[in-house]
């Protein structure tokens, strides 16, 4: 069993969106630490469950990657920039929000699966 199979088997709930509600919170409070200077300037939404910064495609925007639900049962990893220059310091509110780029769509049904590709999503993007 893997790490995260072994993570999901704790939970206490086996309803998927729960396990990966709960789940992406754990993973955020962890990345939120490092290196996520601007994630405040990210999308939020009801059925956005992880936003994680990452480069964007040139030096002059910054990029998020969500893990968004669809519907009940079907997950999106979604690929959002930023231009540097719309960013207002200090105020997220008066900034401009972060347009959709690239969408992929997840073909998976089992939360250890689901956050598997967006995990590997999320290594394409970073370039590892």
């Amino acid at each position: 069993m893997t790490l995260l199979g072994k993570v999901i088997a704790r939970l206490e709930t086996k309803e998927t969106t729960e396990q990966i509600r709960s789940l992406c919170e754990r993973i955020l409070a962890e990345e939120s630490e490092e290196g996520m200077e601007e994630i405040e300037y990210g999308p939020v939404g009801p059925n956005i469950f992880l936003t994680l910064q990452v480069p964007g495609h040139t030096t002059k925007h910054i990029g998020f990657l969500t893990l968004e639900r669809e519907t009940e049962g079907s997950y999106l990893s979604v690929f959002w920039t930023l231009l540097k220059t719309e960013i207002i310091p200090g105020d997220p509110e008066k900034t401009n929000s972060a347009r959709k780029t690239k969408v992929w769509e997840i073909k998976e049904f089992k939360t250890e699966k689901i956050l598997t590709e967006y995990a590997k999503t999320l290594k394409f993007l970073k370039g590892e």
